[in-house]
């Protein structure tokens, strides 16, 4: 994922995407919770471009180890640091954050109602919660979607962007916009394919072998597929704690 998106991102759309997720919020000298940091390439970008102290946290203790290892002799403006955190479970006092996100990340929570309450006390009021996230328009999944989920093997809980909205509202948050961004992603992704036929293909093969090679490109044209045919479907939301 790495040697595709770039050093210590996981997700697709890279610094360009992060800067369409951020846009029109003043960041500079706030305190943000990135939930879900896997390897910490988003909020090594948000500390290197403005003055924040940012703390990225996830479940995964061996990703966590490595997010600190890639970003450990990094010269930022701000703030950085990554902890490892149990399920749902989030050390921090009321009120410790201006701004709490989650980029691609928020689709492996199982149970979003709970999630998003145990968040809301973690915001100051008037801070803001926000999420790029993949949602299903339906949860009839084609043949193309299941053997997808069935090659990434990671444990997707998707839900509609309606129900999502929902989710934050009951737990407390009030919804200032929803985006659906799939025609950048849709993009991103034929950049990405496409690259796997030049020199990055190449260099896939030398580092893992050839199956992996071929398991990577087939996910990649299947994410693309269903994306393209309306069954999933990606989501900027802004939400604020008021």
């Amino acid at each position: 994922m790495q040697m595709t998106l770039g050093e210590g991102f996981l997700s697709f759309g890279g610094t360009e995407f992060l800067d369409k997720l951020f846009q029109g919020i003043p960041l500079q000298g706030k305190k943000i919770l990135d939930v879900g940091c896997g390897l910490g390439g988003p909020a090594r970008y948000l500390a290197e471009k403005y003055d924040v102290d940012i703390i990225g946290i996830d479940i995964e203790p061996d990703v966590i180890i490595q997010a600190q290892s890639i970003h450990a002799a990094a010269s930022l403006k701000g703030k950085l640091s990554f902890s490892h955190v149990e399920k749902n479970d989030f050390p921090f006092k009321e009120a410790s954050f201006d701004l709490i996100f989650g980029n691609v990340s928020w689709l492996h929570v199982e149970n979003k109602p709970f999630f998003f309450k145990k968040l809301y006390p973690l915001l100051k009021t008037g801070g803001y919660i926000l999420s790029s996230d993949w949602m299903h328009t339906t949860p009839y999944y084609s043949e193309d979607l299941q053997r997808f989920l069935s090659i990434d093997e990671l444990n997707y809980f998707l839900t509609t962007q309606k129900d999502y909205e929902k989710a934050l509202k009951d737990a407390g948050f009030e919804v200032l916009f929803s985006e659906d961004v799939s025609e950048f992603m849709i993009k991103e992704f034929k950049i990405i394919y496409h690259d796997h036929f030049a020199s990055l293909g190449e260099k896939i093969k030398k580092h893992y072998g050839e199956q992996v090679y071929y398991t990577i490109l087939h996910s990649w044209l299947l994410q693309r597929l269903v994306f393209e045919k309306g069954e999933l479907q990606s989501c900027i939301v802004r939400a604020l704690k008021p």
